[in-house]
């Protein structure tokens, strides 16, 4: 999947991008319809692409060598292809995980798979990264506004196909609530999902309040505690200071400059006002919708509530 989003964005001549389209936002904005175009078109998948993966295990399972994976690639549209993977399935179900992989939903779907969409607090979720086992498993951490703007596109695919029969966004805490303690250890970053809020024991608190503010019309939409008020996002977005995690040259357009600033507090204002549609600040009309009636009835409670 990386192969082939790297493949797309070389198509229109960014080359090397590090981590491709794992974020939409701003000055990384790519059209999800035109992705979707690229999807719908044959070949989907290189042998190029396949060479690029660990896929010797994963075609036993699915009874398919390679040369016949990238035969079928070769000849089919992405979800054409993906049904080729579990041609030779016999069981009740199967199931394909992928991380950070919401940009293929409207191909799978397309194709009459069911998909969802699983997100995780994301306080939680960069804690793990950042102060959990997370280096364990993604090597050296990358950029708080870079973990806050990838969870972010998540949930914008998971409110612009809510509609879909076959689609479901689902908070990761409510998928593992009840479930067998062991069950409960399937973060991909080897910790657990039994004790959500993890992250007020574990992330500094200028992080927090960062990443709260930067997705706090997502978190009050999915119901997520905040500690903030809602009056202080946009002071916090302008001037907070944060853990730059700046471990990684590839990501230093991530560090929180000025403009990266402006980026951010422009994107609430325009949640807070009836703006027109915002392609790189929120990817789909009907997720900046969502989100801006969230952002508008926030403030219209803070204006009802007393001092």
């Amino acid at each position: 999947m990386v192969a082939a989003k790297a493949r797309f964005l070389g198509g229109l001549g960014q080359q090397g991008v590090p981590y491709p389209i794992s974020d939409q936002q701003f000055a990384a904005y790519t059209s999800p319809v035109a992705f979707d175009r690229f999807l719908a078109r044959a070949p989907a998948v290189t042998s190029d692409d396949l060479a690029a993966t660990h896929l010797s295990g994963f075609a036993d399972q699915t009874l398919l060598n390679r040369p016949t994976l990238v035969a079928a690639a070769s000849e089919t549209s992405f979800g054409d292809f993906a049904h080729k993977l579990f041609a030779g399935h016999t069981g009740r179900a199967a199931v394909w995980k992928e991380l950070v992989g919401e940009e293929f939903v409207e191909a799978l779907l397309q194709a009459g798979f069911a998909c969802w969409i699983v997100v995780r607090d994301p306080r939680d979720m960069i804690t793990s990264q950042l102060y959990g086992r997370g280096r364990d498993y993604v090597g050296a951490p990358r950029p708080l506004l870079f973990l806050a703007r990838q969870w972010r596109k998540s949930v914008a695919y998971g409110l612009a196909k809510a509609g879909h029969p076959q689609m479901r966004l689902v908070r990761f805490e409510d998928l593992f609530a009840g479930l067998d303690a062991g069950l409960g250890q399937n973060s991909s970053f080897g910790d657990s999902p039994g004790r959500p809020g993890r992250y007020a024991e574990l992330m500094p608190d200028c992080d927090q309040a960062f990443v709260e503010a930067a997705c706090y019309a997502e978190l009050r939409v999915l119901g997520y505690p905040t500690q903030i008020a809602l009056h202080e996002v946009e002071a916090i977005l302008a001037t907070e200071r944060i853990t730059e995690h700046s471990e990684r040259p590839d990501l230093s357009g991530y560090r929180l400059t000025r403009a990266r600033r402006d980026e951010e507090c422009r994107r609430c204002a325009a949640l807070r006002a009836s703006s027109d549609f915002d392609a790189p600040g929120f990817l789909f009309p009907h997720a900046q919708t969502v989100l801006g009636r969230e952002m508008q009835a926030a403030q219209a409670t803070a204006r009802a509530t007393p001092d």
